[in-house]
């Protein structure tokens, strides 16, 4: 009910945005032994930011246009995930939190794995998370095919422990690639490793779970 007006500052109208204003916002759930922990998503507006009729330096011609305008050592938008009851986790013997690992998180409509929960000191949690385009479990030596923007990848693993896995991708060859880390193939599409299944019987294939058009977040809490 309240419109921006030119030169009026967007902090003004609205601070932050939540799933009333966006779609993408619809926060979610995390459930283990221990309850299930809602969470909510929140975009908070840049300050000191308002429309303006100004010329873009890039563009050549010219051409005054109406900009949302901001100086260039601000910061844009903060993205905010906040559960409503702290999510709980007991650690193994690794200080890893091993309810939280496996769980999934979506953020701005995309979904990510947490792939590894580390509580690196009293105070100092890291969370590694992985989603991207496209995933499959393959096993060692299996050949599997994903079709990502159209394009169709035949895809290889060869898995040589618990922590080493070597992808051949059309032809290419990545290098070893552990739990965590990904590999930026030739046309710029992301590999990254979810988890690798490795076993030492015979009667059972070692596998390994990937995504295509893999993409990486590192979440740090240093309080």
């Amino acid at each position: 009910s309240n419109f921006l007006a030119y030169a009026e500052e967007v902090d003004t109208i609205v601070t932050t945005l939540d799933k009333s204003d966006l779609e993408a916002l619809g926060g979610g759930s995390v459930s283990n032994e221990f309850g299930t922990f809602k969470y909510s998503e929140y975009l908070e507006v840049p300050s000191d930011a308002d429309v303006q009729w100004v010329i873009d330096p890039d563009d050549a011609t010219d051409t005054p246009k109406f900009y949302l305008f901001f100086d260039d050592t601000d910061t844009v938008y903060t993205y905010k995930l906040s559960f409503s009851t702290a999510l709980k986790s007991d650690n193994d013997e690794n200080d890893r939190l091993e309810d939280i690992e496996s769980k999934t998180l979506t953020m701005l409509g995309k979904s990510y794995t947490i792939i590894k929960a580390e509580q690196q000191a009293a105070n100092s949690l890291k969370l590694t998370l992985l989603g991207g385009e496209a995933s499959t479990l393959a096993q060692h030596g299996e050949e599997v095919t994903l079709t990502v923007d159209g394009k169709t990848y035949t895809i290889t693993p060869s898995i040589y422990s618990g922590t080493e896995v070597v992808f051949t991708v059309n032809g290419e060859t990545t290098d070893t690639l552990n739990e965590g880390e990904t590999y930026k193939l030739s046309d710029g599409k992301e590999l990254g490793v979810e988890d690798i299944l490795f076993s030492t019987k015979e009667t059972i294939t070692s596998s390994v779970k990937f995504w295509l058009g893999a993409d990486k977040i590192i979440l740090e809490d240093r309080i």
